[in-house]
């Protein structure tokens, strides 16, 4: 028997119990963040969100890597009904422009780009192409406001593109009570609980990439930030207690053509 709408889990059930916990959530070679820091800059990009003039039912497009800030970002607007549609900061404007075209969630068109520094000068380009407004995107400040409880198990947590290789990039809703479903089933496939920590150098617009980031964050997982591989990376990744990585065939060889793919503690 289904659960009616109301009873049925959503994504946010499995992470808004972090909000008050101060065990780690985020981890860079720099820095850690636990999960009240990381919900405290969520609200921060709620806020930010909110003084865009960005409405519940709108559509985000993001030109963003996997950074702590993206992570919160994502929070913020899943939680507020305002999910990020991330794309690949190295694609062409060519292949861009439809994607942000047609983006549509509620009859709501996306009118707004948000952009890493780095990416700020394609954010420019596809906005003027497209005719939407291009953001940097700041340092997130905490926040004080707090986010909501719960939300709607059919409202999209984020928007995936698919990778296009039989036609145009389909925009697909990637909604709270599926997303929890897959943490459950993806987490006890490899093991991710609390206690591990998980990296990835998929692209954060990829359902490598965000779309496990989410699995991991829903199990009670700490995220290492991974915004770009090599192996110095790779390598830096031993002092920082990862339990599991997400890397493609091609790391692995270059991994494995300077004997670095063994890592202590590496578990999947």
């Amino acid at each position: 028997m289904s659960l009616a709408p109301a009873e049925r889990e959503t994504w946010w059930d499995l992470v808004a119990p972090r909000a008050s916990s101060d065990e780690p959530a985020v981890i860079t070679a720099e820095s850690v963040w636990s999960g009240r820091e990381l919900f405290a800059r969520a609200g921060g990009g709620a806020d930010f969100l909110d003084d865009l003039g960005a409405l519940p039912g709108e559509p985000i497009v993001a030109l963003l890597t996997s950074t702590p800030s993206a992570f919160a970002l994502m929070l913020g607007a899943a939680a507020t009904d305002r999910p990020l549609a991330p794309l690949g900061p190295k694609l062409t404007i060519a292949e861009l422009a439809p994607c942000v075209e047609d983006l549509l969630l509620d009859e709501r068109h996306a009118t707004i780009i948000v952009a890493e520094p780095s990416s700020a000068q394609l954010g420019a380009a596809l906005a003027s192409a497209t005719g939407r407004r291009l953001i940097v995107l700041p340092e997130l400040q905490r926040s004080t406001s707090a986010l909501p409880t719960s939300v709607e198990p059919d409202r999209p947590a984020a928007i995936l593109h698919t990778s296009g290789t039989t036609g145009r990039p389909k925009a697909v809703q990637y909604t709270q009570d599926r997303l929890a479903a897959r943490v459950h089933l993806n987490a006890e496939l490899v093991g991710l609980g609390p206690g591990a920590v998980y990296a990835s150098a998929s692209p954060f617009h990829h359902i490598a990439g965000l779309g496990m980031l989410c699995v991991a964050l829903g199990s009670g997982a700490a995220l290492m930030s991974l915004p770009r591989f090599d192996i110095d990376a790779w390598r830096g990744l031993a002092t920082r207690g990862v339990t599991h990585a997400l890397i493609v065939p091609t790391m692995i060889q270059q991994l494995l053509d300077v004997g670095e793919l063994a890592l202590p503690g590496l578990q999947v």
